[in-house]
């Protein structure tokens, strides 16, 4: 039986930095007219990193190394209602439209789920656990939070950056692998049609 879901769920809000960038004096007038202005002249100046469409970010490459002996791992498309189906197909458009996926025959898949977000809108996301599984673990020491606080205690400003669909905007490099079996490993399983990541 399919499950029953509210008629207020939110389809996903798409990237609107340029009506962002046409109204910033608006935006930031909670702040001092000279800081206004820097920040203004700032996101002006360097406005194509602030499109309407995810770019690939080339600032981080992560790299992921194999066990040795993994072999392909193929898994079947998760049940869901409807409503998420057509929801994930439009979020699967879009990725297509703005080359971030491609079509795929690949040995490799993983399916698709949709997480809720707090306004509403659903997250599309990919379960990678079983190829997770087969890959070696970085053992890279993460930061301490009180560190990093200690190191922001004398700044004025705190600036975040979120990157929309930030996985599919990263360069992704699979040690030991050419790149059309890195692109085949990221393999989406939506509904009997794979996609292969294009970063």
């Amino acid at each position: 039986m399919e499950e029953t879901e509210s008629s207020t769920i939110r389809t996903n809000v798409k990237l609107c930095n340029s009506e962002i960038l046409a109204n910033l004096s608006q935006i930031l007038h909670y702040l001092p007219s000279d800081h206004a202005c820097d920040l203004e002249k700032l996101l002006k100046t360097f406005k194509q990193i602030c499109s309407d469409v995810p770019q690939q970010c080339r600032l981080v490459e992560h790299d992921i190394v194999l066990v040795e002996g993994a072999q392909p791992v193929k898994q079947a498309f998760y049940r869901m209602s409807s409503t998420k189906r057509k929801i994930l197909q439009e979020e699967i458009d879009y990725m297509l439209a703005h080359d971030l996926i491609e079509r795929s025959d690949s040995p490799w898949s993983s399916p698709c789920l949709l997480v809720p977000k707090p306004d509403g809108s659903y997250r599309m996301c990919t379960d990678y656990r079983k190829i997770n599984r087969l890959t070696v673990p970085d053992c890279y020491p993460l930061p301490r939070i009180d560190d990093i606080i200690d190191n922001l205690g004398h700044v004025k400003f705190v600036t975040t950056i979120d990157l929309l669909r930030g996985y599919y905007q990263s360069s992704h490099q699979w040690l030991g692998l050419v790149p059309d079996t890195l692109m085949s490993m990221l393999a989406v399983l939506r509904h009997h049609v794979m996609y292969d990541s294009l970063m």
